[in-house]
């Protein structure tokens, strides 16, 4: 488990309620905006950045990812079943 703040992880992924049910969820939308915020050095700066990405990579491992690109600090992440992975050629 990563070490991100709780409280910088809540507001930087604002997960909206969703559904047991496959077929009934909502999407959650992620932002990078607060990710540093408090941080008094460089080094804090990087360990918190890493903290964040190391939780976006469990995210995916999870089983979500991106609906579309990253914009304007926003990005649209959907949990995706089995069945709606698209392979990378």
């Amino acid at each position: 488990m990563s070490d991100i703040d709780p409280e910088v992880r809540d507001r930087a992924m604002e997960f909206n309620d969703g559904c047991d049910d496959e077929e009934e969820f909502q999407d959650s939308i992620i932002r990078a905006k607060w990710v540093m915020d408090g941080a008094k050095t460089l080094s804090e700066c990087a360990a918190q950045l890493r903290a964040y990405a190391d939780w976006l990579e469990e995210c995916e491992a999870e089983g979500h990812q991106l609906i579309d690109p990253v914009n304007d600090d926003y990005g649209f992440v959907r949990p995706m079943f089995p069945d709606q992975v698209q392979e990378s050629s």
